[in-house]
């Protein structure tokens, strides 16, 4: 094992039990760290890594590998946080990351939130078929058809991320079905509710059926066919076929439905610190990109009314 081989599985381990970084975020880092890696063709001990080194992988990243800004600046910021914990461990002084002028610009995205009918339509496809793809006559849903369904209404009400969902369990909801338990990014955890009575009530069944097939509290509330934990891949999968189904135009993620959840919000005339407790952001600068949207909603009715039309 090479030193830097040896450092980059501590800074991982690190990340894993100190900083409770979530799974997608250590898989992240470790890909990032092994390209950093192979880059300085492992022979290049941590020491001698010099800040000019820094700037080539960076000018690498951009050039021969053709990363996306969002890619590069990502593996900036990882490499940036290695050296900062091998600083703190005593392995590199100073970091070779110390005041370097990088600046990645990335471009600016509006969230890409779901139209009403484009809501409806997914939630019509859960119901058209139980195999995800061939149309059968059935008398009440399957468990994956509800399982998808309730999945759906539940990040449209709530606006929390798919990983959320797959880690949510029977004993993180209420028995009324109103206030759910979220653990979050960084272990943070945080409380949403579901007021719509239809919805709680669906919820409520849900749970109800999953106790009697014998789950415990600690079990997940989402599970697959298998009765396993739902992952976000399994329903990633899920949404993309009932996009297709639903003949969707545009490329639809769970993503998505968080997106809707607080742009709907927000329309509605939610106050945007509620918005961002509910979607559990840090800073409420990173809510504040849905009022953009918002905007853009407001814009799209005016120019439909026009009233000024009326006088020619």
């Amino acid at each position: 094992m090479t030193a830097h081989t040896a450092h980059i599985q501590g800074f991982i381990d690190h990340c894993r039990s100190i900083k409770s970084l979530s799974a997608n975020t250590i898989k992240a880092y470790q890909q990032d760290l092994n390209i950093f890696g192979n880059f300085l063709n492992q022979k290049t001990s941590p020491e001698a890594v010099t800040s000019e080194k820094i700037m080539d992988f960076i000018e690498y990243l951009r050039v021969q590998r053709q990363n996306s800004p969002a890619t590069v600046r990502r593996r900036w910021i990882c490499i940036r946080k290695y050296y900062s914990w091998m600083a703190g461990q005593g392995f590199v002084s100073p970091s070779p990351c110390d005041n370097l002028p990088i600046r990645i610009q990335l471009p600016k995205r509006l969230p890409r939130a779901l139209s009403e009918p484009q809501v409806s339509r997914m939630l019509m496809a859960t119901k058209s078929s139980a195999s995800m793809g061939k149309k059968v006559e059935l008398q009440k849903p399957s468990n994956m058809q509800l399982s998808t369904d309730l999945a759906l209404r539940l990040m449209i009400a709530t606006g929390i991320r798919v990983g959320e969902l797959s880690a949510l369990r029977l004993e993180d909801v209420s028995t009324d079905g109103e206030r759910y338990r979220i653990r979050g990014k960084g272990s943070r955890e945080r409380i949403v509710y579901v007021m719509n009575p239809s919805l709680q009530e669906r919820l409520r069944s849900y749970m109800s059926a999953r106790y009697s097939d014998g789950s415990n509290p600690s079990s997940s509330f989402f599970v697959n066919r298998n009765g396993s934990t739902l992952t976000p891949q399994t329903f990633r999968l899920r949404i993309k076929k009932l996009a297709e189904l639903s003949q969707s135009k545009t490329r639809i993620t769970p993503h998505s439905f968080r997106h809707t959840a607080a742009t709907m919000l927000l329309e509605k005339g939610v106050d945007i610190r509620f918005v961002q407790k509910l979607l559990g952001h840090s800073t409420i600068s990173t809510t504040e990109i849905y009022t953009h949207v918002s905007d853009q909603s407001l814009r799209n009715v005016l120019q439909n009314a026009d009233p000024i039309a009326l006088f020619g």
